[in-house]
């Protein structure tokens, strides 16, 4: 051969808008199962999300716990299974927002934050006795009413974070937290509709439910011994 002829093209822009496109549909994926999770408890739920939260970031570790406004602290609700296996250091359940690290900036700021050089930064504080080491960590605030509820945190990805993960991460938790929050209503409600029940079956006043049309709808049994 005595010479080629050829062209060069930069794909750069389609495989980041490919790589885009294969998060949101595991998003969404992710989000119908987590829709599907109607008879599990709380804990459950949130397990599954933080799970899925650290394999949509391309994380090692994942954390999420909630915030206590009227008190100033964070309660420790749960890790990942990997920080389960590495961790070894002493369990607190209630942590002063005050003294939490940078790993807590989500929470004081009202918005993401990213330390992708997490042991250089200047304001981080020491890991307690037996903690693993953090390279890299992102946590994003849960808001509810204006008021941040909880933060969700990853950690150790094997590259920098960036826009697209908070984009995940956020998402995913907020659309997580709506499903929680629905489940806690759906409780009350059944709570609150037992209460009344109760009250209604036990009263020594007769009471009666009917439509417009004199059909009987409910009766108590105090009613039933008045007639």
């Amino acid at each position: 051969p005595l010479r080629s002829v050829g062209t060069v093209q930069d794909i750069t822009e389609h495989q980041e808008l490919k790589r885009t496109r294969q998060l949101e549909e595991d998003r969404l994926n992710s989000l119908y199962q987590l829709s599907q999770m109607i008879s599990d408890n709380e804990k459950d739920l949130i397990d599954f999300a933080l799970e899925e939260g650290v394999r949509l970031t391309g994380s090692s570790i994942g954390y999420l716990h909630f915030i206590n406004t009227e008190s100033s602290s964070i309660r420790l609700f749960t890790w990942s299974q990997k920080v389960h296996e590495i961790c070894k250091a002493e369990y607190s359940e209630m942590y002063p927002l005050e003294h939490a690290g940078i790993w807590a900036d989500s929470a004081r700021f009202k918005k993401p934050v990213i330390h992708n050089d997490y042991f250089n930064e200047s304001n981080r504080q020491g890991y307690p006795q037996g903690h693993f080491e953090i390279i890299r960590h992102m946590s994003v605030p849960i808001i509810d009413d204006g008021q941040v509820v909880a933060i969700a945190g990853v950690g150790n990805k094997n590259e920098d974070y960036d826009a697209t993960d908070i984009r995940q991460l956020s998402l995913y938790m907020d659309e997580m937290w709506k499903t929680v929050s629905r489940k806690r209503a759906e409780a009350k409600l059944t709570a609150s509709e037992a209460r009344l029940r109760t009250i209604f079956d036990i009263a020594n006043t007769g009471i009666v439910f009917g439509d417009k049309f004199g059909n009987v709808i409910a009766a108590n049994n105090a009613f039933v011994k008045l007639l």
